[in-house]
């Protein structure tokens, strides 16, 4: 369907668009929330998750440029395997977990949107898991470290031994992490 003279409806209101962009859908989903009574610090951290998620695709695929098919585009957008690139994307960007998975929240969110403008018709994004707290690197070393250090004293070692086998168990731990 081409989107000259393009009806949805949103809350009983007909709108039409001559042209889709990603700031139209911004303005469309941010109207979507606020009729579901959604707080203003949940409206705007949804929309600045959504903003980032386009610049990415943008920077990346340019699924949302030049739009000639809103549902092709968001079948693509929302895909799993564009939404699993995209997480992989913020992981390798040392983005931290908790705001992974609120960027996750906005995109199942926005996949409702989209679901209940007829865009699509299933939420793949409900299909991506959050990604789990694990330790950090850091943290799993330096147990691991207090857990010799406790075994070191349970088998009553010295001072100056258990000093020098922290201090070569810590140097095998960084050399094996930077060989990986």
């Amino acid at each position: 369907m081409p989107l000259d003279n393009y009806f949805f409806k949103a809350d009983n209101v007909f709108m039409t668009h001559n042209q889709y962009n990603s700031y139209n859908l911004e303005v469309e989903f941010k109207m979507y929330l606020e009729s579901k009574n959604y707080g203003s610090a949940t409206v705007k951290n949804y929309l600045a998750d959504l903003k980032s998620f386009f610049l990415w695709d943008a920077e990346n695929f340019e699924t949302t440029q030049g739009m000639n098919s809103i549902e092709k585009s968001m079948e693509i957008l929302l895909s799993n395997e564009h939404l699993e690139e995209y997480i992989d994307s913020l992981r390798s960007s040392g983005k931290p977990i908790s705001s992974i998975n609120r960027s996750m929240s906005t995109l199942r969110k926005f996949s409702s949107f989209c679901i209940s403008q007829g865009w699509i018709t299933t939420n793949s994004a409900k299909q991506v898991d959050n990604l789990s707290k694990l330790p950090t690197d850091a943290a799993v070393k330096e147990a691991l470290i207090a857990s010799f250090q406790k075994e070191l004293v349970h088998q009553k070692m010295s001072t100056s031994s258990r000093k020098n086998y922290l201090m070569d168990a810590r140097e095998y731990l960084h050399i094996t992490s930077s060989l990986t």
